[in-house]
């Protein structure tokens, strides 16, 4: 859900609450696997277990609204990512949601779309296409003497340089200029029995290996680069059990949540066209029950068969706004509908809308109290004969809501939530060529006056990715920078230092902007996959450095980050990788390298006191991965 006010958390989860995390699962592993009578019967010859997908359908309250993702993904191909992460979610799939099963007497409803690990296990010349199983799955079955045991995941190591650029009016710089990142990501699921089982989704190893770090704003933003370490950023991303019946399907445990293209609710998973890494994505202890009324009635109607219904009750582990190990405590009520078929023949359809209620009180004692609702559509639509077929997606937020995380002698009680943001994205996919265009538009609102009594800046989820350097590095440092200089109350003098100070973070969010994003996929050959993409953005509100405003304006926002004068000019960006992903081999295993570049011409909104630019900025990244 988006606030709009607070997109950084109050600290990170400690290194003693990973242990006990891993502690639990492990032992949990052990267990199921070694005691039969736990385990239950083994699913029946054809049938299918239920999708691995860690999408549950309902996403969280998640308060300000991220990035989309990629547009013209393919199953089974690499995706454009840096290192294409296999099983990464393809750009023009539907959001896959928890799928209640139907009742023996009535027809079962449609079958969940297929996600990205199961469509490529499938292609042509697969193990799952010839109708064997020589995967890490059965070798771990037999290891552990069960086949109750399915597994995937993937590890990493990605090199990023980028080039040296001032922060602020002074040409401060922050340090940061190249890192190696790694991350494991193991994602088991047991079958507890025909209709009950367990899934988990890991960082087992994940961090910084090497490079160069950063104190500035360490505290207050999501994934800071403030120290090296091996296992600095593992985490348990999911746990939770689930419980399939005539019914509906039962979630209780640790999800991840997304919806739609994720403007709001965002998984955090690596997505098909991403430039960078996503490392956070919305945690919730939640208790979910999802199912379709027309399959409780013996012959429902053909229309009534494809309507979902979903509600679930949270406790925040992990987002944008909330820490619960920090201390903040934010519960959730979310809701969702929406009707997932054919429209005519060929031509299918996902339209639903999501509703959330938050309150939420930080470890300072600080509260707020704010509700979502969000559309989201998705239509394909076949192209001729030749297999092409136009996708069509889009999302509409709007977060209303009140809150006293931000005070000032203006607003000393605290202000109003009135906020919007949209994103829509048009595609045509034609398999025959292998070239793949696609057009993204978006609007996430912004402030004309930020200390006044009303908070009408929309923010998207930090995963949502719009470019590689605009938003990712230059505003999203830049803030950081005058947060790290508001921290020291003497550099004010007798101005006062604003309560929320810290809201002023962008994590590297789409926020206050309005931006084009064309982008074009070419795959030449099975394996090989290039993209190139270009974007524009201009802010709807000046942007303005709230520790410069805040010094020589008496908190009104009259100058940019680098003392310039304000403008809506944030600029351009062009983008490029290339990716190359082997078949299989050894059984489950497959390798894959690629290579990214970007560079950024940063607008008006940039410049200094004296009206000179701040100058082009590059950015290069390449890795390998190792899938499984």
């Amino acid at each position: 859900m988006a606030t709009g006010c607070a997109t950084g958390v109050r600290g990170g989860v400690n290194a003693a609450s990973r242990l006990r995390a891993f502690a639990a699962m492990a032992a949990l592993a052990l267990l199921l696997t070694a005691s039969p009578s736990l385990a239950g019967e083994p699913p029946a010859a054809g049938e299918v277990p239920a999708a691995t997908s860690p999408e549950p359908g309902v996403p969280s309250a998640n308060l300000d609204l991220p990035a989309a993702t990629g547009p013209e993904g393919t199953p089974g191909t690499p995706t454009g990512q840096l290192v294409p992460a296999a099983g990464a979610a393809p750009a023009d799939a539907p959001a896959t949601v928890a799928q209640p099963a139907a009742p023996a007497e009535s027809p079962a409803p449609a079958e969940p779309p297929a996600s990205p690990a199961t469509a490529a296990e499938a292609a042509p010349g697969s193990a799952a296409a010839a109708g064997t199983d020589t995967g890490l799955s059965s070798q771990l079955g037999q290891l552990f003497k069960t086949d109750k045991l399915t597994i995937d995941g993937y590890w990493w190591l990605h090199y990023n340089k980028v080039s040296s650029f001032a922060l602020d009016g002074d040409g401060h710089k922050d340090g940061l200029g190249q890192s190696l990142d790694h991350r494991l990501r193991v994602r088991p699921r047991i079958l507890l029995s025909k209709n009950v089982d367990v899934y988990a989704n890991l960082d087992v190893l994940a961090g910084q290996v090497w490079g160069d770090t950063s104190t500035a704003a360490a505290d207050e933003q999501l994934s800071p680069r403030d120290r090296k370490g091996f296992t600095s950023r593992s985490a348990m991303r999911e746990l939770y059990l689930e419980w399939r019946s005539v019914a509906g399907v039962l979630r209780v445990g640790q999800v991840a949540s997304q919806w739609g293209m994720g403007l709001v609710a965002n998984d955090g998973e690596d997505r098909a066209d991403n430039f960078d890494d996503t490392w956070n994505g919305d945690r919730t202890e939640r208790v979910q029950f999802t199912f379709r009324p027309a399959t409780w009635w013996k012959d429902p109607d053909e229309w009534g068969k494809h309507l979902t219904l979903s509600i679930a009750g949270d406790l925040v582990f992990r987002d944008d706004h909330a820490s619960l190990v920090d201390g903040d405590r934010a519960w959730q009520v979310v809701g969702a509908a929406w009707w997932d078929g054919p429209v005519t023949s060929g031509w299918d359809t996902f339209t639903g809308l999501y509703v959330a209620w938050r309150h939420q009180t930080y470890d300072d004692g600080d509260r707020l109290e704010a509700a979502v609702v969000d559309l989201y559509t998705k239509h394909v639509v076949p192209l001729g004969k030749a297999g092409a077929r136009l996708v069509l997606q889009g999302e509409g937020v709007m977060t209303t809501g009140r809150t006293d995380v931000v005070t000032s002698s203006r607003i000393p009680d605290g202000m109003d939530l009135m906020q919007w943001g949209m994103a829509f994205r048009a595609g045509v996919d034609v398999p025959s060529s292998g070239v793949f265009p696609s057009l993204e538009v978006g609007v996430a609102n912004g402030d004309k006056d930020t200390g006044d009594a009303t908070g009408r800046s929309f923010t998207f989820d930090p995963d949502y990715q719009v470019g590689m350097i605009l938003f990712r590095q230059v505003l999203g440092r830049m803030s950081a920078w005058a947060v790290e200089r508001m921290r020291n109350p003497q550099d004010y003098g007798k101005n006062e230092v604003p309560h929320g100070y810290e809201q002023a973070l962008t994590n590297g969010a789409v926020t206050n902007a309005v931006y084009v994003y064309p982008r074009l996929r070419w795959s030449p050959m099975k394996g090989l996959d290039i993209r190139l993409a270009f974007l524009w953005a201009r802010a709807l509100a000046d942007v303005t450095d709230p520790y410069v405003s805040a010094v020589e304006a008496a908190g009104y926002p009259q100058y940019g980050y680098r003392k310039g004068q304000p403008s809506t000019d944030l600029g351009w960006e062009i983008d490029g990788s290339i990716a190359y992903r082997s078949p299989n081999f050894w059984g489950p295993f497959n390798v894959a390298l690629g290579a990214q570049f970007g560079w950024c011409k940063p607008g008006a909104a940039f410049d200094d006191a004296k009206g000179d630019s701040l100058g082009g900025i590059w950015e290069a990244r390449v890795g390998a991965e190792l899938a499984f």
